[in-house]
């Protein structure tokens, strides 16, 4: 479940710790089924942005298929290029058993290293390093807005024309504006 809020705090009774967050009524039958669950619950924080825009997106992958067209290459694998190079990334050491997940989970996932590992019992098991990179269709505003300046370099290299840092900007503001 996620929620959303601008009102969030912490308030200490002794040495335990309450964090209240302001709700919309929308989500509080959701919220009390969850809570009222006899299991742990994870709890993650972090601050808001907008997802991606369609126009920013379209803009991508309009620079991605003038860079195929220059190299005679396909869209899509200049898109794995360009997500290769300035895509989103995560790191994660797992079993080599748990690559698979990760397959589903993320749009491109490349073994980096081959690692033995001590686990918390103190055996140690055969382990990967991964790099997983997450399609742009999942970035938030920020993101895409890096991947797009990404882009924008190697089409400067190549002589391909792109909008001015201005016009983007308006791309960006008229997309989080409304």
């Amino acid at each position: 479940m996620k929620l959303k809020s601008n009102q969030c705090s912490v308030v200490q009774n002794g040495n335990k710790h309450a964090f209240y967050c302001m709700i919309d009524n929308n989500q509080v039958d959701e919220l009390n089924k969850l809570c009222n669950k006899d299991c742990d619950k994870v709890i993650e924080i972090k601050q808001y942005r907008e997802k991606r825009s369609l126009t920013a997106n379209g803009y991508a992958f309009q620079l991605m298929s003038e860079i195929a067209k220059l190299l005679t290459s396909t869209t899509e694998e200049i898109y794995e290029q360009m997500l290769h190079d300035y895509g989103v990334h995560k790191y994660p050491v797992c079993t080599p058993k748990k690559v698979a997940g990760y397959k589903q989970d993320y749009k491109i996932v490349e073994v980096l290293n081959k690692l033995r590992v001590e686990t918390e019992k103190g055996v140690m098991v055969d382990a990967v390093q991964l790099k997983c990179t997450t399609g742009s269709s999942k970035y938030d505003s920020l993101q895409m807005s890096q991947f797009i300046e990404g882009i924008k370099t190697e089409c400067d290299t190549l002589g391909i024309e792109t909008m001015t840092p201005d016009e983007i900007n308006r791309m960006m503001a008229n997309y989080e504006g409304g």
